[in-house]
């Protein structure tokens, strides 16, 4: 029988680690917090752990970056290696539900940028929940809420389920990325429903580790509501991306729904996504996205890096409302291949902003590495000489249905798009665009 130890609400934050390690170390067992509040500063994770929060069940930390030097990471991420909870090199570890967890995402605000539509992010901040080179991993029915940035980062695991995980961050809190996997191997995740500001499920790999590449990859039966991309491969590519499958989601509200972007040494091939139904939206250009369904783009942001090529996608079945255009774009010919599209059914509409009518192939070297006295922000935005944000261009002719730049071998069969009539100023009269 597998030994449990309860907590109760309002125990000594170091009582919670102390009984995690104690635990451990007789051989494993479930940790279980009781219904009610409780509060931790940096918290690390073991092998043979089940961290089981009970239905309502609150773990929230204490809101003060200095107090988590201990809990450090290995990446580095939107300045600061710290989190709330930490996992390192552990075997069959878990954090399961149906209770919560916060992550204190609003006392790491520092005011308002009305413009870019964003909250302009205290520094530096704390990610929730971080798991490095750890196998058998299980995520199963949490709910986690509020992040600061983001808000689980799986780096370098191998054979990991997500099941019925829940996410619901503030829609103006940049940075709070909903799951990334970050060079992971064997990932399953399924029956989950995230809400963030930034990208809702991202698959990376990333500079310090470029040996490590993210494959087998299966992403089913997910609701997501996305600030930026709501499944978004990149735009860390160091090491290869593939064997990837998208099943079965719902897209809600997006700045774009499904996106590629190689930007890195990395090669990205055999994505496949099957009965996606979205609805994207243009938003203030703080957000990367301008309302796509599907953007897949390829370019070099460091010159010693040249992106790795993108080969082997297919949209089967891709359904919904979009305010911007399916953008295919690589920098040079070719470098972008093999791309089947199959069955799409689309209403494109006007938005508001006018920012779907502009391609969006953020980020670019700028974005990276802007100038001292760039107006904007790092990674995010920055503005050129005249005054205009680098990396939004003007489709020539207007904004069409569909525009693919550089693509070799696209083959496109039952795509209907259907526009208004006649089409808005600043609109291509073609619903299709191939150059």
């Amino acid at each position: 029988m597998t030994t449990v130890i309860n907590i109760a609400p309002g125990s000594a934050p170091g009582h919670l680690q102390g009984e995690i390690d104690k635990l451990s170390a007789a051989g494993g067992g479930r940790v279980r917090l009781l219904p009610g509040q409780h509060v931790c500063g940096p918290l690390q994770l073991r092998s043979n752990i089940d961290l089981h929060l009970e239905e309502s069940a609150v773990l929230s930390p204490f809101p003060d970056h200095a107090l988590y030097e201990a809990n450090i990471s290995t990446i580095r991420v939107e300045g600061s290696e710290r989190c709330m909870i930490l996992g390192q090199n552990l075997e069959n570890v878990s954090i399961t539900g149906p209770g919560t967890i916060d992550g204190g995402g609003s006392h790491f605000v520092a005011g308002d940028d009305a413009e870019a539509g964003v909250y302009i992010p205290l520094e530096p901040r704390l990610r929730t929940v971080v798991l490095e080179e750890s196998s058998n991993v299980r995520i199963e029915q949490l709910t986690l809420r509020e992040a600061s940035s983001w808000t689980m980062h799986l780096i370098h695991c191998t054979n990991v389920i997500v099941d019925g995980y829940k996410v619901f961050n503030d829609m103006r809190m940049p940075n709070t990325d909903g799951l990334v996997l970050d060079g992971c191997v064997n990932v399953s995740v399924r029956n989950s429903v995230i809400r963030t500001a930034d990208d809702g499920v991202v698959l990376k790999t990333c500079q310090s580790q470029p040996q490590w590449h993210c494959t087998d990859i299966s992403i089913a039966e997910c609701i997501i509501e996305s600030g930026s991309c709501a499944i978004k491969i990149g735009t860390e590519t160091f090491g290869n991306v593939e064997r990837v499958s998208v099943d079965n989601c719902t897209l809600e509200g997006c700045n774009r729904g499904l996106g590629i972007l190689s930007r890195d040494g990395g090669e990205i091939c055999d994505i496949s996504y099957r009965n996606i139904d979205l609805d994207c939206r243009e938003t203030p250009f703080g957000f990367w996205g301008s309302g796509e369904a599907l953007t897949i783009t390829q370019l070099d942001r460091r010159p010693s890096v040249p992106a790795g090529k993108v080969r082997r996608v297919l949209v089967e079945n891709m359904t919904g409302v979009h305010e911007g255009a399916v953008n295919f774009y690589a920098a040079q010919p070719g470098d972008i291949t093999d791309i089947t599209i199959n069955g799409v059914r689309l209403t494109q509409r006007p938005g508001a902003l006018g920012t779907g009518q502009q391609q969006d192939i953020r980020p670019t070297e700028a974005d990276l590495a802007p100038s001292k006295d760039a107006a904007g922000r790092v990674g995010a935005w920055v503005r050129d000489d005249n005054g205009r944000i680098i990396g939004l261009n003007d489709y020539p002719g207007g904004m069409p249905g569909l525009f693919s730049y550089n693509v070799a071998n696209l083959s496109l069969s039952d795509v209907e798009i259907t526009r208004p009539s006649p089409v808005p100023d600043g609109w291509n009269p073609e619903v299709i665009v191939i150059n």
